[in-house]
């Protein structure tokens, strides 16, 4: 069972693939410092055990579900830079 998976510093380009959402038991994401610019799929949703997402140091502009600043969830949502704020959940 995978829980951390570290993707940092490889030069990465484009998106987040779709498929990381088939990774179920992950608690920890990171691809700091990569070229990621494209926003965020749905299916990372069903990441419902993450707790660490880190983003930091990529071109991201936008994330694209409001699930993903759920206070429930993450406990750890790094996006810096970012130029555009992660939407609030509405109770």
């Amino acid at each position: 069972m995978l829980i951390a998976l570290a993707l940092g510093q490889n030069n990465l380009s484009g998106y987040v693939p779709s498929e990381i959402g088939r990774l179920k038991s992950l608690v920890e994401l990171s691809f700091i410092e990569n070229k990621l610019h494209d926003s965020l799929h749905l299916e990372m949703h069903n990441l419902t055990y993450l707790k660490i997402l880190d983003l930091s140091s990529n071109e991201f502009r936008v994330i694209c579900h409001k699930s993903y600043a759920a206070e429930d969830c993450l406990k750890n949502l790094l996006l810096t830079p970012i130029t555009s704020q992660v939407p609030s959940r509405k109770a």
